[in-house]
């Protein structure tokens, strides 16, 4: 089977968090995965994973370049101030889903709603989606977001208002509240 390809250019950056692994989709310019770690080569060997399953799930090569002509500069500093708490949501980042289930990018358009600062809980947004016994699937799907931070996965917490998990560590969940102003 002839497959399509499709260029991504990669981008490390650096926040007082975490370092951050940003790709982008070169033909229009929109953010299609974030990575979250303090090991850079970590960060790359599981970008090159997720989109090698990604090409055998959708028939398309992904072809990772690295941005060393600095083209993506002013989004991933609008990330950074982002994670860091000084711009409550993106500007010049548009994003796209590439990866994800129907139900599951309907869960990050709902997160997408949660307004700066403020969390839900896992039951909370399944009741916004019509069905609260869904809860532990609107968890998963939280897990499976690929754009972190952009679509704020960090703030869904627990029924009882516990961090129980995030997929780049629970200090970093807290940080990232903690930097749009949530008080425990």
């Amino acid at each position: 089977m002839i497959q399509k390809q499709e260029t991504l250019i990669y981008k490390f950056v650096d926040s007082k968090i975490s370092s951050l692994l940003l790709v982008f989709k070169k033909t229009n310019r929109s953010l299609v995965y974030v990575s979250l770690s303090k090991d850079r080569s970590r960060l790359f060997k599981i970008v090159g994973k997720e989109f090698q399953q990604l090409s055998k799930k959708t028939h398309v090569n992904y072809k990772l370049i690295r941005d060393t002509h600095d083209e993506f500069n002013t989004e991933a500093t609008e990330f950074v101030s982002i994670m860091d708490g000084s711009l409550t949501s993106p500007t010049v980042i548009h994003y796209e889903y590439l990866f994800g289930t129907d139900f599951q990018r309907k869960v990050w358009d709902q997160l997408l709603k949660i307004p700066f600062g403020q969390t839900r809980s896992y039951g909370q947004i399944a009741s916004e989606m019509g069905d609260i016994k869904k809860s532990r699937a609107v968890g998963r799907a939280c897990g499976a977001n690929k754009i972190a931070v952009v679509i704020p996965c960090h703030r869904v917490l627990s029924s009882s208002g516990d961090y129980v998990s995030f997929a780049w560590g629970v200090p970093i969940k807290k940080a990232l509240l903690l930097n749009e102003g949530f008080k425990e």
